[in-house]
């Protein structure tokens, strides 16, 4: 299926001085229902409709050809010096974390009359229990250089990491095992996309 957004920029390269000015077109004929979430230790959405630890969030219903504005931009300064938050669910991505589009024809998860999506944990809860599987893109967020906050953010981050190493060790194992898979399965697309050109070249040699 082809992603029916175009976004603006392609990279998501953000000043810790000035937010990054983003759009997401829908370039598809359809309405779609869109959460667009940031998942950082550094960066968050302005003006959110939704923020839960360390994601914010926005949902607009788009029609065709509309355009969704919002920036990204750094953490309050008071937030970047605060310790990692420890709790149950382990922070497995960079400090960076990732920019993320949810989306699909009707996700009939928000009051659309009042024009508000409930607390994150309820959504991540929703999102697992939908009879169908929305469509979900990543894009990596990237820091165009440091100040003092984000130098002892970073430190902060690597104690959080220490103090969580073996999940570390065994996400990161995980994640080698699912990109072998995914290099497998293609492997094996390839090979059966060779064997079927095969045949057709020998029914091809048949009919003449």
């Amino acid at each position: 299926m082809d992603f029916p957004f175009e976004i603006t920029p392609k990279n998501f390269l953000i000043s810790p001085d000035n937010p990054l000015q983003v759009q997401v077109k829908n370039i598809s004929e359809k309405i779609k229902d869109v959460f667009v979430t940031v998942d950082s230790l550094l960066f968050r959405i302005l003006n959110p409709t939704a923020t839960e630890k360390n994601k914010s969030q926005i949902y607009s219903e788009m029609k065709a050809g509309e355009t969704l504005h919002f920036q990204i931009g750094l953490l309050e300064e008071a937030t970047l010096n605060l310790p990692i938050e420890d709790d149950k669910e382990t922070y497995f991505k960079s400090i960076e974390g990732d920019f993320s589009i949810i989306y699909g024809p009707d996700l009939l998860y928000t009051d659309k009359n009042f024009r508000c999506v409930h607390v994150l944990s309820d959504f991540d809860k929703f999102l697992r229990e939908m009879p169908l599987d929305p469509e979900i893109k990543y894009f990596p967020l990237a820091l165009k250089h440091e100040t003092e906050a984000i130098k002892k953010r970073k430190i902060e981050h690597d104690k959080y990491k220490k103090n969580h190493s073996k999940e570390f060790a065994e996400w990161n194992a995980k994640k080698e095992l699912e990109r072998k898979e995914r290099e497998a399965e293609r492997a094996r697309i390839i090979a059966w996309q060779k064997v079927e050109k095969m045949k057709k070249k020998r029914r091809k040699c048949i009919l003449m």
